[in-house]
């Protein structure tokens, strides 16, 4: 291989779980990674900006599941009502806001 490359072989379950999240990481973010046998190798500038490779990754993939997003995505409904002055805002209405909050707020103690 290139002296501006990194090489991982692959060993244990742990070093492994890392090396996969390495490559989903660098994979995500359109670095070139390549395979061969056990060997993993992508280019030593492909760590350039890794915190934000990083950061990226972690938010497109799992944004839907926090909730902070599902309360951020509730703000839509809550706007819809305003549009309309709440005259769509029932019982029904309350009880799934009143479930949203429910939700963030089991979610947040995890």
């Amino acid at each position: 291989m290139s002296e501006n490359m990194i090489t991982l072989t692959l060993g244990d379950w742990l070093y492994n779980a890392g090396i996969v999240g390495l490559v989903n990481i660098l994979e995500h973010s359109g670095d070139e990674v390549i395979y061969n046998g056990q060997d993993v190798s992508f280019k030593i500038e492909s760590l350039d900006n890794f915190d934000e490779k990083f950061f990226n990754y972690f938010i497109n993939i799992y944004e839907k599941r926090l909730a902070w997003s599902k309360i951020v995505s509730y703000g839509e409904e809550i706007e819809r009502f305003e549009l309309n002055e709440y005259k769509n805002f029932d019982e029904k209405a309350l009880e799934n806001l009143n479930k949203y909050i429910e939700d963030a707020k089991t979610k947040n103690q995890k």
